[in-house]
């Protein structure tokens, strides 16, 4: 619904685009339901492609200037589709959340899709527009004003409302078994520093795990207009690795000590320790029961969804989430919240976003190339088309 209610109206009628998958049939049923709410959605075209078929990918790719790739678990399934792209001179945006597989698309295609002046930009959804854009905000807000950048940035995430779908749930479980057989794996999932392999480690912050990057424990943080407890977020690793690479991308404009740490915002005094110590154990339960065999098993019988199962639309319709980026230091802080699904909408709204940025603001894109991060690549040119689509993005 999404694509036809940004795509197929007013000036984004001049767009043309198509939409891509393996089976005609569920292709064409997409098509029609989405013809029910928008009658244009009639006329939009189906290119039969399969990931497993080399030809129909690269047939796919060298009919287009941008892919948009919502296929996942993206270890699994999502790297001929970025080699296609790069073998036929095609941008490219997804919405994979899974670390240890961009620094793999990073290393085998980063320099070959920088010669080819091709920009992969992976990360484009939930995971991890929100963090990686309202840090750039903040970091520019900041140098503008004062001619400085913020040394530690927190990243806050809370209240939200949102649910998972069995897809997610699969990739969660693939990058367990993958990190369980190979430990450099697992130690990629805990480094902030994973997609910016040729920078220094000196930090001014101690990176223990309660003070650190990744905070795991109940936290108590005390900045000039933000006190309150946090708890763990499950995304924080990642969200925390983006941010960084866009610092390694923008040739480290927030310095080389530069930290940022992302967490679950619980609220004040005792309800909201009390909060943080439930999301604590919530997180450890989920990652516990996923971990094991027998325990994962048991809960994708009874309570996990399947993949190509997900929420109602009366649930995503409930969905909503706040984030905000602050310097603990000055008080500064970029926000950004929404009404609707970050899973769901939210993450087409980003995906759709990204993929005009590279389609309509080509010459106002920065010269940067390769594997590269949407906050870096896109940065404020993001803002006002995340408005436009019912988000609301404010520093203050």
């Amino acid at each position: 619904k999404e694509l036809c209610a940004v795509l197929g109206v007013g000036d984004s009628a001049r767009l043309r685009w198509a939409i891509a998958g393996r089976s005609r049939e569920k292709l064409e049923a997409v098509r029609s339901t989405l013809a029910k709410s928008y009658p244009g959605a009639e006329s939009i075209p189906i290119v039969i492609a399969d990931s497993a078929d080399e030809q129909s990918l690269r047939a796919l790719t060298a009919s287009t200037r941008v892919v948009l790739s919502t296929v996942g678990p993206f270890a699994k399934y999502g790297t001929p589709l970025v080699a296609a792209c790069v073998a036929e001179g095609t941008d490219y945006c997804d919405v994979t959340g899974e670390g240890p597989w961009v620094r793999e698309m990073l290393d085998t295609y980063g320099d070959q899709a920088a010669r080819n002046r091709l920009r992969i930009v992976s990360l484009c959804g939930y995971d991890s527009v929100p963090s990686d854009l309202l840090c750039r905000l903040l970091q520019d807000e900041l140098i503008a004003r004062s001619g400085r950048p913020a040394t530690l940035v927190e990243g806050l995430v809370g209240p939200i409302k949102g649910s998972f779908s069995g897809g997610t749930i699969a990739t969660m479980i693939n990058i367990m078994r993958m990190a369980k057989k190979d430990k450099s794996l697992a130690k990629k999932l805990h480094d902030p520093l994973v997609f910016a392999p040729h920078r220094s480690r000196t930090r001014t912050v101690p990176l223990t795990k309660k003070n650190g990057p990744n905070p795991l424990w109940p936290r108590k943080i005390r900045g000039r207009k933000t006190k309150g407890w946090t708890g763990p977020f499950i995304m924080g690793a990642i969200n925390g690795s983006v941010v960084h690479r866009t610092n390694d991308l923008l040739n480290q404009a927030w310095g080389d000590d530069f930290v940022y740490r992302e967490s679950t915002w619980c609220g004040r005094g005792l309800s909201g320790w009390m909060t943080a110590l439930g999301t604590f154990l919530m997180t450890a339960a989920l990652g516990g029961g996923l971990m094991f065999p027998p325990t994962r098993l048991l809960m994708r019988m009874t309570i996990l969804p399947k993949p190509g199962q997900g929420p109602s639309a009366s649930t995503r319709a409930k969905g909503y989430f706040r984030q905000r980026a602050v310097d603990l230091v000055t008080g500064t802080t970029a926000l950004m919240e929404a009404r609707f699904d970050p899973g769901y909408e939210a993450t087409a709204k980003m995906l759709v976003a990204c993929g005009r940025c590279l389609v309509e603001d080509r010459e106002k894109l920065p010269n940067m190339y390769g594997v590269i991060t949407p906050g870096a690549v896109f940065g404020p040119l993001l803002v006002p088309r995340l408005q436009d689509r019912g988000f609301t993005i404010t520093v203050r």
